[in-house]
């Protein structure tokens, strides 16, 4: 299995331009006063807010709007459990399941430029 690696790595998709001009405008966010970022990718058009490590994620094409979800678990189960995030200079409790890690948001980002959107990560 070891000599199969390196032609693993061959085969790894590269993050395509339009996915990295998307990961820079999250990585500007700041949370306080660059807190909304809106990009396209494929048929999405994408609503990315929030920063400093917490973001919110939705995504409309024609006929369809999808939140994305994290899956990370709380320490409890109070499902009115809330984060304040301020996107578009507005404040806002959101509920946390629609809270996203950094990586949270690079996942859902990978999901919309494929096309496959798995009902745990995705409020369809």
């Amino acid at each position: 299995m070891d000599a199969l690696a390196p032609l693993i790595l061959l085969y790894r998709p590269a993050m395509s331009p339009e996915l990295d001009e998307i990961a820079q405008a999250v990585d500007a966010l700041d949370g306080v006063s660059n807190t909304l970022a809106s990009r396209r990718i494929g048929s999405w058009d994408l609503m990315i807010g929030g920063g400093d490590g917490h973001y919110i994620l939705t995504a409309t094409s024609p006929g369809r709007v999808v939140n994305a979800v994290t899956v990370s678990e709380s320490d409890d189960d109070d499902t009115d459990e809330t984060v304040d995030l301020t996107v578009g200079e507005q404040a806002i409790d959101y509920p946390a399941r629609y809270v996203l890690t950094r990586q949270e948001i690079a996942v859902a980002l990978d999901d919309l430029a494929t096309g496959h959107l798995p009902a745990e990560r995705w409020e369809l």
